[in-house]
């Protein structure tokens, strides 16, 4: 990685060579990075995450539009986004702002090992049954309610646990066999970072300690294969400061568009 921005947004591009899934079509430029599932309506499957533009600002914007082709998408505007003034570019043509991230990242050689007291179990989502209990924890968290999204996004993180170069996984919490919280990871195709690429916790089961045992388990998991950092683009006043309080630091904000 040549600088921790890099190793920040480095999640939304640095994939497995083998990581191909039916449906999601990806545009990977030097200056723009766009995604697309044409099997969910989700703007957190259908996104920009890179748009470097110094040239030609209308016709890039409308080459997107016209490559999501009425799908709703969210826009990610981070600090390496270019122009200055992109977000207000878009606002005036009728995007508006719906969240906001910061980009953390942490070394992992200043972890400490702290035992948090659980009564759930944390396990690795490996099989179809706990798989599923993972992807109904983000439906639920994220507002995902349609049937055609929830299989698509079971279909894509299934497809991933069988390729040959996997260098991640996927975590969920159970209450028996219910899922109440699940976590996702991710390392660097140099061996370097590993990518915490999401977590969530059931409203009615938080401040208990689920969010902290999948973020140390994620932990373990880095000291085990010797990463140097750990980085995440958490949202605002959710996981951000608890991560802060961890011993995260700051490295750019972040703030997502949208436009149905």
């Amino acid at each position: 990685m040549n600088n921790i921005i890099e190793a920040i947004e480095g999640y939304n591009w640095d994939f497995e060579d083998s990581f191909n899934v039916p449906g999601v079509i990806q545009v990977n430029l030097p200056h723009l990075l766009m995604r697309k599932n044409e099997k969910s309506t989700s703007i957190y499957s259908n996104k920009v995450m890179r748009s470097i533009f110094n040239n030609n600002i209308e016709q890039e914007i409308e080459n997107v539009c016209h490559f999501f082709r009425g799908i709703p998408f969210s826009w990610w505007i981070g600090p390496l986004s270019k122009p200055s003034n992109l977000k207000e570019i878009l606002i005036e043509k009728n995007f508006k702002e719906i969240d906001k991230y910061v980009g953390l990242a942490f070394n992992i050689s200043d972890w400490t090992e702290i035992n948090v007291k659980s009564n759930y179990k944390i396990v690795e989502a490996e099989n179809d049954m706990n798989l599923y209990e993972h992807v109904k924890v983000s439906a639920k968290v994220w507002g995902i309610d349609d049937e055609s999204s929830i299989k698509a996004i079971f279909e894509e993180r299934k497809k991933y646990l069988h390729i040959p170069d996997r260098r991640g996984g996927f975590i969920v919490a159970l209450d028996d066999e219910k899922g109440v919280g699940n976590a996702s990871y991710r390392i660097s195709y140099d061996k370097k970072v590993m990518y915490l690429t999401g977590s969530a916790v059931l409203p009615e089961y938080r401040k208990q300690g689920i969010y902290h045992n999948l973020l140390y388990y994620r932990f373990k998991l880095a000291l085990q294969n010797n990463v140097e950092w750990i980085t995440v683009i958490a949202r605002v006043g959710t996981s951000e400061p608890i991560l802060r309080k961890i011993g995260f630091k700051e490295y750019g904000n972040y703030v997502v568009l949208s436009k149905s």
